[in-house]
Parts: C-alpha cells; sequence; structure tokens
C-alpha cells in the first residue's frame, strides 16, 4: 500500500483573480490522493488546513499562508455541486500552478465530466450577498408587505403561520422576491413549507409574531442600508467585490464552459475592493447579476448533471493505485 500523495498544489486567492495588493495574504490550495490504508480502513480526511491562529472573525494580514488541501474525492464532490472553489480548481492557468503530478494531468482531461447546470455554489452566494446589500425598491416593498401582512394577521387572534398559510402563499407566489421553499426537517426527515421574502426564512410552525419580528428588522435594517448608501460607508467592500466576481465566473461557466483567470475585469473589481464605487451602483449591479446567474442556469448547454459513472470511474482507479 502507498502512502498519501500531494497530486496538485496551487497559488489561489487574489493572486489567482489578479487583485491582490501590498496587504494580500498568500493563499494555496492542495489536491491529494489519500493513502491506501486509509482508504481501506474508511478513515479518509477529506479536507484539511493550515494557516496563522486566528481569533473568531479576524481577517488574515499581508504576510500571512493559508493552505487548504482537499482530497480527490472532496474536489470531485465539490465541483460536481457547483462549489465556486472546486471549480477555480480545474480552470487554474499554469502561472498559478506550483506542483502538478501526471495523475492530475488526467483530471483537467476529463474536467467536462464534472460540470453541470448546476452551480449552487455560485447562486447561493451571489443571492446572500444580494440579500445582504441590495436595497433596491423592490426588495423594500416586498419586506415591508411581508411585514404589513403579519401585522395584519396578529389582529385576528390567529397565533401559528400554518393558521393563515393560504394567505400567506398567495402573498409569496405574487410578490418579486418571496417564495414558499420546501426544506426538509431533519428530526422529522419530512419537508417543512417556509415563507421566503429576501432570502429571510419562517417555517410554516413558527408564530406569527416572529415572523412579524423578523421582518420589521430586515425592514428597519433597509433603512440603515440606504443611508450607507448615500454616504458610501459601513460597507465590507472586499465582500462585495467577491460577490460581483463569483456572479461573473458563474456566467462564464454555465454560457462558455470555462472560467478565466485572472479575471478579465480585475481592474474594475479592484476599484470595488477599494470602495472606489457607489455603493448603490454595486448594490443594483449584484441584483441584476443574480438575475443573469439564474437565467443563464436555464439556457446553458452544460449537462443536466455530471457523468457520476466516469467520476466513479477516475476514483476506483486512483484508489486502486494506492490499495496495491
Amino acid at each position: 500500500m502507498k502512502e498519501e500523495m500531494l497530486i496538485y498544489r496551487i497559488l489561489h486567492g487574489s493572486r489567482l483573480y489578479g487583485t491582490n495588493t501590498a496587504t494580500s495574504d498568500q493563499d494555496f490550495k492542495e489536491v491529494y490522493i489519500p493513502s491506501g490504508r486509509s482508504i481501506l480502513l474508511q478513515r479518509i480526511k477529506e479536507a484539511r488546513a493550515g494557516g496563522p491562529a486566528k481569533e473568531a472573525n479576524e481577517k488574515n494580514q499581508a504576510g500571512d499562508v493559508d493552505t487548504n488541501s482537499f482530497a480527490i474525492t472532496k474536489l470531485f464532490s465539490m465541483i460536481t455541486k457547483g462549489d465556486i472553489i472546486g471549480c477555480e480548481m480545474i480552470f487554474t492557468p499554469p502561472q498559478n500552478v506550483l506542483f502538478k503530478d501526471p495523475r492530475y494531468d488526467l483530471i483537467l482531461e476529463n474536467k467536462n465530466i464534472f460540470l453541470s447546470r448546476k452551480v449552487d455554489g455560485y447562486v447561493g452566494y451571489c443571492r446572500q450577498q444580494a440579500n445582504k446589500y441590495g436595497i433596491r425598491g423592490s426588495r423594500v416593498a416586498a419586506v415591508r408587505g411581508a411585514m404589513e401582512m403579519f401585522a395584519s394577521m396578529m389582529d385576528t387572534g390567529h397565533k401559528k403561520l400554518s393558521e393563515v398559510w393560504f394567505e400567506t402563499s398567495i402573498y409569496a407566489r405574487s410578490t418579486e422576491h418571496c417564495e414558499i421553499e420546501l426544506i426538509r426537517n431533519g428530526a422529522t426527515d419530512d419537508d417543512m413549507p417556509h415563507f421566503v421574502c429576501c432570502g429571510k426564512k419562517q417555517p410554516i410552525t413558527n408564530p406569527i409574531k416572529a415572523a412579524y419580528d423578523c421582518y420589521k428588522k430586515v425592514f428597519d435594517e433597509y433603512g440603515h442600508r440606504a443611508l450607507a448608501a448615500e454616504q458610501n460607508n459601513g460597507i465590507d467592500w472586499k465582500a462585495v467585490s467577491h460577490a460581483c466576481r463569483v456572479g461573473e465566473q458563474a456566467v462564464e461557466l454555465l454560457m462558455d464552459h470555462t472560467i478565466t483567470f485572472p479575471r478579465p475585469n480585475a481592474e474594475r473589481l479592484l476599484s470595488i475592493k477599494r470602495g472606489e464605487v457607489v455603493y448603490q451602483e454595486v448594490a443594483d449591479y449584484l441584483d441584476s447579476l443574480l438575475i443573469k446567474v439564474e437565467a443563464c442556469s436555464k439556457i446553458s448547454t452544460l449537462p443536466e448533471k455530471p457523468d457520476h459513472d466516469k467520476i466513479d470511474q477516475l476514483i476506483l482507479m486512483f484508489h486502486g493505485e494506492m490499495v496495491q
């Protein structure tokens, strides 16, 4: 049996995107084939991270070095699920590749078997940031309407959303930025209906008062964001620039089946990262980008799903070599 084998190491992060500055840290990504022993004992460590010890929410500093390593099974899973980092690791240009075993060439030669219209990681990240930073009038109106709807329902004597679900569902299906979503309940393994407005979810079992409080808080936050938009203050510009980049990568992947690095509009992303672009302009762009990503996922010529049979064949080949 063979020991663990490193087959890929790249320089990732801002130095891949072309958005690094004097204060940027160094971010490395690696891929390895687990040892034969760990494969046979089913004790594969699928991912590990190394870097300087930090307090919660403490950001990296210039000179810091972070390394994330993934087993091939983890990498394959990331790509097939539309994970952002996983997809980036099969489109990394030669200048960012620090080490590549010939075995990884086989992965790159067959990268199309991993790709599909499933870009949940991209869509999820874009939606999260659009909901966080977007203050379009339609969002404000949707939240205000939800807040007012639940306020009126509290006056009827009803206590639970389940008691007013018909009216709640009608609002969700007739209002932009709202929907009814089924989410699996881990305790019962059943799908539970949730009312969703601008990304904030309320299960059917929640009290109406809790739903009202939730959307009242969101509505108040929109007011603060509007003020921040006028003053260009209080914005996590690095996170905003990441969201713009991720959305643009998703569109390119869906339409052209590739991702270009460094990013063609790196200078624009750097301007956003430095807070040089008007907040409202970026917020509106994020909203439109999310709509574009979701539209592209419907018309993309990528397959509906990855080729899992061929992916399994690769895993069998790589793991089989290690256990011999």
